[in-house]
């Protein structure tokens, strides 16, 4: 018999729907902690600006920020989905570099396990 996990999303921080988006480089969605350890996050993103999307990861007094989508813009009107890999011990935060526009839709989850 085939045993099925079904997968199941813990919604992080605000999600922000169809809002002005901040000033270049501004925090998305401020300080997100995962729940669990050594997990991943799904990164739901659609602008109404072409931009760079970046991650900051912080554990204790050591930062490391990457940029999402190769360095690339994401284009505008286009819905993104990114994973990247957390722990419950990281402060994450996500930064656009386009200050203008609309953030149509942007919203973390954890992946888990129902």
């Amino acid at each position: 018999m085939v045993e099925y996990v079904r997968e199941v999303l813990i919604p992080l921080g605000t999600p922000i729907f169809n809002t002005a988006t901040p000033a270049a480089n501004v925090d998305l969605i401020v300080d997100i902690v995962p729940v669990k350890n050594a997990t991943s996050l799904r990164v739901t993103a659609l602008f109404s600006a072409a931009g760079v999307l970046s991650v900051q990861l912080k554990q204790g007094a050591v930062t490391i920020v990457g940029e999402l989508n190769s360095g690339q813009n994401l284009l505008a009107d286009c819905l993104y989905c990114f994973t990247i890999p957390a722990w419950s011990d990281t402060t994450v935060n996500f930064r656009y570099s386009a200050g203008s526009g609309t953030t149509l839709l942007f919203k973390v989850d954890e992946e888990g396990e129902g």
